[in-house]
């Protein structure tokens, strides 16, 4: 699922109310970077304005930082082997 329109989360002020009233949130993963090398450097930025988010599921999406992110994985294959 790709999600278009989607805004850069920055520290603010601005205090919602409720949960129920503050904008989807998503972490950023490294399954794919495609970006011309003009569009980032043009921009100055890490992230160019047209960039278009594809949305994955948290059990396909692990980053691997930690001992703890392999035993995750291992019990996901194990899981899923069968």
């Amino acid at each position: 699922m790709f999600i278009f329109g989607f805004k850069l989360s920055k520290n603010s002020n601005h205090n919602p109310g409720s949960r129920q009233q503050v904008p989807d949130v998503y972490e950023v993963n490294t399954i794919v970077w495609i970006y011309s090398r003009k569009a980032i450097f043009s921009e100055k930025r890490r992230i160019p304005k047209k960039t278009l988010i594809f949305k994955t599921p948290i059990n396909r999406s692990i980053d691997i930082d930690t001992k703890n992110d392999i035993n995750k994985i291992n019990f996901y294959l194990k899981k899923y082997e069968k």
